[in-house]
């Protein structure tokens, strides 16, 4: 006699377990995800390796890109091995969205129809010439490494090669090694889109943007010195062409990347009206959303992937 139960209601009627292996500054922003209420999913931190392993969670979400409390090294070996627990994103596609060089090759090489562009981009690994390819022009510097120590936040708006040398130079931006992206400054009208993406769900919102007349060139800032962290995005401003493009660039990233759980900023340039790509976030903080939203999205998205894969086995 067949049954006509599916994996998926077979899964409903057990708590699903999902490990959450993150950073203790990550855990803090994600601890509503440990109240149960109503949900079938179970959200757990694992105190170690050992405690991961010992509880065999049906799932494992994790950004081991800002650990603080754990050593990377085991984690990444183990999750990127046997560890045979289906995860939602391998420390393999998580290594790319670590390297703001690498997501600018990435999008330009998988993107030639320009759904998704980034602004025109160089990676600099020496100290600049004063006869420098790429100057005059006006360019914010990044550190090459993302989602690292808070030294991997710092940036600066350059027009000459002494600014950008001395950005190279200072101890905090040396520190985190593997050069620096300069990323052509688009003059975006002091506003951006943040775009949030939990599977198949997309969440756009607009933001006010750094006011980057004012920032002396050549200062080294971190974008929270000069936003208010507590600023949140309008959802509702946003004109329907406009939110229907911004879906179809955070589509494309998700296959460029394989990520189902990112966050992409977005900015329009004021003169063309191009729109470009300027970050892409693995696993960010979904805080315009709201804990209730977020959890709810969140739970479905696990019982989705779960179900899936449930669903394979059966085959």
């Amino acid at each position: 006699m067949s049954s006509c139960f599916s994996p998926l209601i077979f899964r409903a009627m057990a708590d699903l377990s999902v490990a959450v292996i993150v950073s203790e500054k990550k855990q803090k922003n994600l601890k509503h995800l440990l109240k149960k209420g109503d949900s079938w999913v179970k959200y757990w931190f694992p105190k170690s390796l050992a405690d991961c392993v010992s509880k065999k969670p049906d799932l494992i979400l994790s950004k081991i890109s800002n650990f603080s409390n754990v050593d990377n090294s085991d984690w990444v070996e183990w999750l990127s091995g046997e560890c045979g627990i289906s995860q939602i994103t391998t420390p393999q596609d998580q290594a790319v969205i670590t390297d703001r060089w690498a997501i600018c090759e990435h999008i330009d090489k998988n993107s030639r129809d320009r759904i998704a562009i980034m602004p025109q981009s160089f990676l600099i690994t020496s100290p600049a010439k004063k006869d420098e390819k790429f100057f005059p022009g006006t360019y914010i510097l990044k550190t090459r490494i993302a989602c690292g120590p808070p030294e991997s936040h710092l940036m600066s708006i350059v027009e000459n090669p002494a600014q950008l040398n001395s950005y190279m130079q200072d101890s905090r931006i040396a520190g985190c090694g593997g050069g620096v992206v300069a990323q052509r400054l688009v003059n975006h009208g002091r506003e951006f889109f943040k775009v949030f993406v939990i599977g198949e769900n997309v969440h756009i919102y607009k933001r006010p943007s750094l006011d980057t007349a004012k920032i002396v060139r050549g200062e080294i800032f971190s974008p929270s010195d000069v936003l208010h962290a507590e600023q949140q995005g309008d959802e509702t401003q946003i004109s329907k062409p406009i939110w229907n493009q911004l879906k179809s660039m955070a589509y494309r990233v998700g296959d460029i990347f394989n990520l189902q759980l990112f966050g992409i900023d977005v900015i329009k340039d004021a003169v063309s009206g191009k729109m470009f790509i300027v970050d892409v976030n693995y696993f960010p903080n979904y805080r315009e959303l709201g804990d209730k939203k977020f959890r709810k999205f969140l739970d479905d998205f696990c019982m989705d992937k779960m179900g899936s894969l449930d669903s394979d086995s059966w085959i």
